[in-house]
């Protein structure tokens, strides 16, 4: 019999989903309208079919889904308005300043984001927290999950590396981690039976699935992967 708080959540993550697909659906829009104005002659800005404005929209993309809380999606804005802001004003020359504004917010996101969204364990490599939190800034982060009540988290990776070994993790339900990989990459490591659902946008960058075909997909549990990657790669193993 289910209980009330499994059906809360159950209709919780029902929601996002269609939420996410709501709001999918309406960049998509956005930009089809941009392309067919174009193609029927209509005199549109060269700024609006770049790459800076892609990532602002699909950055916005990812923190409407959120409520706009704190999150990945900053990192998106802060990069394509840096370099569009760039190219509009070029005598400003604030492309060098970009790495270390970038470091300051990635920073001060640390600093101020919302309290519980994650517990990390920064001592040794391995933890057996619910919820994983990892930040590699020009350096490389391990962390070995061995908790049978996973709830997901954050990791945060900029010009560097990070691993994460969930193959003794487990949990029931759903849990969702954010990925933000910035010239980066992220090894995760999970069961070869777990369900996986990739949300993550990738921008010069992507998601490759290197697991082992599973006899038995274990439809018990979704792990949801979220976030960002711009000019870096996600990796998902089971060894």
């Amino acid at each position: 019999m289910e209980t009330n708080y499994g059906k809360d959540k159950k209709d919780n993550f029902m929601n996002s989903d269609r939420s996410g697909r709501v709001w999918g659906g309406l960049v998509l829009v956005l930009i089809g309208g941009v392309l067919l104005g174009r193609e029927v002659g209509y005199t549109l800005p060269r700024w609006l079919l770049s790459w800076e404005m892609l990532v602002i929209a699909l950055s916005v993309y990812l923190g409407a889904r959120k409520n706009f809380a704190l999150g990945a999606w900053l990192v998106g804005v802060a990069v394509g308005g840096l370099f569009l802001l760039d190219n509009f004003y070029p005598d400003l020359n604030l492309k060098p300043y970009f790495w270390p504004a970038l470091i300051i917010a990635v920073g001060l996101f640390m600093i101020f984001r919302p309290k519980g969204s994650g517990k990390g364990n920064w001592s040794g490599e391995i933890t057996s927290d619910e919820s994983i939190e990892a930040v590699s800034i020009f350096g490389a982060t391990k962390k070995n999950i061995v908790t049978k009540t996973f709830r997901g988290g954050e990791s945060v990776t900029v010009f560097g590396g990070t691993d994460i070994d969930l193959t003794q993790a487990d949990f029931t339900g759903t849990a969702k981690i954010e990925l933000v990989n910035v010239f980066g990459g992220t090894k995760l490591r999970v069961p070869a039976n777990w369900r996986i659902k990739s949300e993550v946008v990738s921008i010069f960058g992507g998601v490759d699935d290197k697991r082992p075909q599973a006899g038995e997909v274990d439809n018990s549990k979704l792990l949801v992967m979220e976030g960002v990657c711009l000019f870096g790669g996600i990796e998902l193993k089971s060894f």
